[in-house]
């Protein structure tokens, strides 16, 4: 396969990916600081460690790829985003999130026991979409609680990275396929009447 752009221009559209998702999380952090969403922290802890370790796994079967900026700083913003909702003590836990979290980590160990780089990334979006339903369900139910142009930003964030995957094997595209449509789901769902 022949990469879309030359590398220099993948490198100028991931560091503009990987702006845009850390305006992303700084303006989900600045959200659950004043309380204008209430995130759920158990999806944000979940998603920190499904993210990052499905980041390290495709470093680790191929080397750096420009389109695993995204991945990487996303690690960091949820796991901070998650750390400041406990800190405001502004967040939301449901009884079947510990399901979803405990699901998630089924996933995510067997995820971690394959050596095969698809299995392992099919798994890491499993078990980061059953983390991420909570979120999912909150915004359906109450659309402003989930309401943030963090969404937004993300959104545009994951169609960057996608650019950067055209002509490369299609394993890069997968968790930013998964992570495009989860982050304009939100979007959608956030700004429901």
């Amino acid at each position: 396969m022949t990469p879309l752009f030359n590398p220099q221009v993948e490198t100028i559209i991931s560091v503009i990916a990987g702006a845009l998702i850390t305006t992303a999380q700084f303006v989900l952090i600045r959200d659950t600081w004043t309380g204008k969403i209430k995130p759920s922290v158990l999806s944000w802890l979940g998603w920190g460690l499904m993210i990052g370790i499905g980041c390290i796994a495709q470093f680790i079967e191929t080397g750096w790829e420009q389109s695993l900026t995204g991945l990487a700083v996303s690690t960091i913003g949820c796991f901070a985003i998650a750390f400041i909702a406990l800190l405001r003590k502004n967040y939301a836990i449901e009884r079947v999130d510990y399901v979803y979290l405990s699901l998630g980590i089924v996933c995510l160990i067997i995820y971690t026991s394959s050596r095969d780089p698809w299995i392992t990334t099919i798994l890491a979006i499993i078990s980061d979409f059953i983390v991420g339903v909570p979120m999912l369900i909150a915004a359906w139910k109450l659309p402003a609680s989930q309401k943030s142009h963090g969404w937004i930003i993300g959104g545009i964030s994951w169609t960057c990275t996608l650019l950067i995957c055209l002509g490369h094997p299609v394993l890069y595209a997968i968790f930013p396929i998964y992570l495009f449509a989860y982050n304009w789901t939100m979007v959608v769902l956030g700004n429901r009447k």
